[in-house]
């Protein structure tokens, strides 16, 4: 499913990059644009949970959560690398080339990230824990309902956390370029080089945060006693989506 996820937000970015304008077939360019938007967030959605379990469960004992802060810092080099290049075309080009052809670079560019992560999917053997569950047969019949009622609070506080990450990181990534180059008068250069700027502290500042705390040793964590045994280590991790007892 790894790889269905990989490719199915692949192949949706790199159509965005051949799709056609609306003077050549009309309102179906942005309904078509809606269309694979949606799929690339299907894509994203199963790319990005895949990749916090593997990172997880291939974590050693006590640093769960600075291997798994290592997904997040996905989209801050995702951001980096496709607005350098939209900064270099911007700069490169022309506005008539590149409302032409050059905004359509990055995306078809992006068959070679695809293919990169392909072959990365593919070499990735299962993590021992997951090994250690199929072979002893301890996987959950249904393990979202599983998580849902024995961790209804923490699944409440992180999926309000994450929403709250994501509304900021759009934020800046995307209604703040749009506002300062149309309501500011800004050039869009400038806004690209402070939304990365901005995106490359978030990105840095993440395992920072993961590793501090490893080192508090789990100090201030309100909801620890509702998701770690006493003298365990925390129960709510990846593995516990996949049906897997950690």
């Amino acid at each position: 499913m790894l790889i269905v996820s990989l490719l199915l937000m692949g192949v949706a970015t790199f159509l965005i990059g051949l799709l056609p304008g609306f003077a050549t077939i009309g309102y179906a360019a942005p309904l078509l644009l809606v269309l694979l938007r949606f799929l690339q967030s299907f894509g994203l959605g199963g790319e990005w949970g895949g990749a916090v379990l593997m990172a997880t469960e291939h974590a050693t004992e006590g640093r769960r959560g600075l291997y798994s802060s290592f997904p997040q810092m996905g989209p801050a080099v995702g951001f980096l690398l496709s607005s350098g290049l939209f900064l270099f075309l911007t700069l490169s080009l022309s506005d008539a080339q590149f409302a032409a052809w050059g905004w359509r670079i990055p995306f078809l560019a992006s068959a070679v990230l695809v293919l990169i992560g392909h072959y990365i999917r593919v070499t990735v053997a299962e993590t021992p824990v997951f090994q250690r569950a199929m072979e002893e047969g301890t996987r959950a019949r249904v393990p979202v309902w599983d998580m849902v009622r024995t961790y209804p609070l923490v699944l409440i506080l992180a999926s309000g956390g994450i929403s709250l990450t994501y509304v900021i990181f759009y934020t800046v990534t995307t209604f703040s370029l749009a506002y300062g180059t149309g309501e500011l008068g800004l050039s869009s250069s400038t806004m690209l080089y402070c939304a990365m700027i901005a995106v490359a502290v978030m990105g840095l500042a993440i395992p920072v945060f993961a590793y501090s705390r490893i080192a508090s040793g789990d100090a201030g964590c309100a909801w620890r006693g509702r998701c770690s045994p006493p003298g365990g280590p925390s129960r709510f991790s990846g593995c516990s989506i996949r049906g897997i007892p950690s």
